[in-house]
């Protein structure tokens, strides 16, 4: 996120009004000028991020699919609609 940018941190920590909680009036807050990287940039950051995020879900929705198979089959051992062969 941008306002964890050591730069951002820099810029806000000599406005801060300190106390109990941190806070920034809103005069400064509007004075305050954040630099961002170009639209171009930020897109070229955020992709593999994308990407990331898509196989993270992927693999949390697989891990789903597999526990839902496995409380079926153990569901299925332990009232013996299925049995296993082979074993006596």
């Amino acid at each position: 996120m941008v306002l964890n940018l050591v730069l951002w941190k820099a810029q806000v920590s000599r406005i801060l009004i300190t106390g109990t909680r941190d806070r920034m009036s809103l005069g400064n807050y509007k004075d305050t000028v954040m630099i961002l990287p170009p639209l171009e940039e930020q897109c070229q950051i955020n992709s593999p991020i994308e990407t990331i995020a898509e196989k993270l879900a992927a693999t949390v929705d697989y891990i789903g699919q597999l526990t839902h198979i496995r409380s079926a089959v153990s569901q299925g051992l332990l009232t013996g609609r299925i049995l296993l062969q082979g074993g006596k």
